[in-house]
């Protein structure tokens, strides 16, 4: 683990036989000391979080790098990282692993890397809430009609459009996705539509768009609240005609997408505010689904933290399993990160987990022990509760909790009756 400019803080057993360097050696010591090609290396020592390549992605990023053992020998490795935030979303921290996949590389072969987004992920639905959501995905599936999937940020929405793509008939098309925030202006023009030689500085080839790019298959427009009103605009006109322009390009193109939105806003309230059109709204929101909380279907929980654990096992062999500790941990908090905060704190977990392959409290987040470790007074307790009138999913709320984890103070302090 790194601090935000990049100083480790945290070096485990594994990391020792790895690179040859104690944990009393290097804590303290910025992360160049590795040698990677592929960091920014001498400048870590003064640079913010915002500048380092771990703290770029907002989940979990994979390559594979050279670094150097401290006899100087150069190891290859399977590298992943992924920032910590706290409860403001402020960057405090970053996790590495990294993999000796060495002998792997010098006989030619590729090294397994963790499986990404656009492979295929179960899509989970234990909870009464998620059968309802897998169902009307199953019959957005089968409709060839535009899709809105609403939700807050982590709760599974790229997930939700990836099954949606997989049991329609476009499954064998491709799903090309784009992230609005990310693009502005001519930029996020030409993502779309594509552009000519010469239409804007830089365009200096002929570029299709994601349109052309889907053509056959799904175009799935993530956080699309950030877009322009100028996009806006001509988004509409594709969803009611299926034509559009290259950028600089006065011939007219047709393309057979379909498109699934997704947005972690209420649309109907950025419609109310101007910021929205309301026409491509109603466009958009053909068939809406609305992906609930992790912290509203606590049911899934922990085969999801076994599947993300699977998932990010690159050690070879049986990949590790949860303690009844860890499992109490997980099915009492609150998860205000949603689905990708699980999936980060297993991740974390594969790179701390013994050589017994048990995952137990200490190996999860400091994140998560604070939570546990907040002071919660009857007194608290009781006023949460009236002012909830015994609603316990309105007092867990007000109390910053998770309703498990109320039920079992509230047990503590036989407060359990028929209410």
């Amino acid at each position: 683990m790194v601090d935000e400019h990049g100083f480790i803080t945290s070096w485990n057993r594994g990391a020792e036989q790895l690179f040859g360097y104690s944990a009393e050696e290097i804590i303290g010591k910025p992360c160049k000391v590795l040698s990677s090609n592929t960091c920014t290396g001498e400048f870590c020592s003064s640079m913010t979080a915002g500048d380092c390549p771990l703290f770029l992605d907002r989940g979990i990023c994979s390559k594979r790098c050279e670094v150097h053992h401290s006899s100087g020998r150069k190891i290859h490795v399977l590298k992943n990282g992924y920032p910590i935030r706290d409860e403001t979303g402020h960057i405090v921290a970053g996790v590495e692993t990294m993999v000796d996949v060495t002998a792997l590389v010098e006989a030619g072969e590729e090294p397994r890397k963790p499986r990404q987004q656009d492979e295929d992920h179960p899509m989970i639905c234990s909870s009464a809430d998620m059968q309802n959501v897998c169902t009307l995905a199953t019959r957005a599936a089968r409709a060839n009609m535009s899709v809105q999937i609403s939700g807050e940020s982590g709760t599974g929405k790229e997930v939700m459009a990836r099954f949606i793509h997989r049991n329609s008939d476009r499954r064998d098309g491709p799903f090309v996705k784009v992230d609005c925030p990310g693009l502005s202006g001519d930029l996020l023009g030409s993502e779309l539509f594509g552009h000519v030689r010469g239409s804007f500085t830089g365009a200096n080839t002929e570029r299709r768009g994601r349109f052309e790019a889907a053509a056959g298959g799904t175009l799935f427009l993530d956080e699309i609240s950030e877009i322009s009103t100028e996009h806006q605009k001509k988004l509409l006109r594709f969803l009611q005609s299926r034509a559009f322009e290259r950028v600089g390009e006065n011939r007219t193109r047709r393309v057979d997408v379909r498109i699934i939105a997704a947005t972690n806003r209420d649309l109907s309230e950025e419609v109310a505010a101007g910021r929205f059109r309301e026409d491509l709204f109603w466009r958009l929101s053909a068939f809406p689904i609305h992906m609930p909380p992790l912290r509203d279907r606590m049911e899934e929980v922990l085969p999801l933290a076994r599947h993300f654990l699977e998932r990010h096992w690159l050690q070879g062999g049986t990949p590790p399993d949860l303690s009844a500790e860890a499992e109490e941990r997980l099915a009492s908090y609150n998860w205000p990160g949603n689905c990708r905060e699980l999936e980060n704190m297993m991740w974390y977990a594969t790179s701390m987990v013994d050589e017994d392959r048990v995952v137990r409290p200490g190996h999860l987040p400091p994140s998560i022990e604070r939570h546990f470790t907040k002071d919660i007074q009857p007194n608290d307790l009781m006023e949460a509760l009236e002012e909830a009138k015994w609603n316990r999913s309105k007092a867990a709320e007000i109390l910053g909790i998770s309703r498990v984890t109320l039920w079992r103070r509230m047990k503590r302090m036989g407060l359990l009756d028929d209410r």
